[in-house]
């Protein structure tokens, strides 16, 4: 098992530069591999936070288009929009 901290970013519609609210949290999963390839598929997996009561949800909006996806060794970034919402997500691997 590894740690990720994942960093949402809510943008507003008409200009995406405005950030409407965010949210960062710190997870558990199987691999830095298997968690990439969940996004990049659009596997949507609820998951709690180690840290923090409320920070619980989707890695991947439930719903949502992927955009401008990328990853390396230790990071990850894509854009999301769902019907109502569009966001920024961002993953860093914490350890291996």
């Amino acid at each position: 098992m590894v740690k990720v901290i994942e960093t949402n970013l809510s943008l507003n519609s008409n200009d995406e530069r405005a950030i409407l609210d965010h949210q960062g949290r710190v997870i558990e999963v199987e691999s830095w591999e298997s968690y990439v390839e969940e996004l990049f598929s659009g596997e949507t997996v609820y998951r709690k936070a180690l840290f923090g009561d409320k920070m619980e949800g989707y890695s991947l909006p439930v719903d949502a288009i992927i955009d401008d996806f990328k990853s390396d060794e230790y990071h990850l970034s894509y854009h999301a929009t769902t019907s109502d919402r569009k966001y920024k997500c961002l993953a860093y691997l914490i350890n291996e």
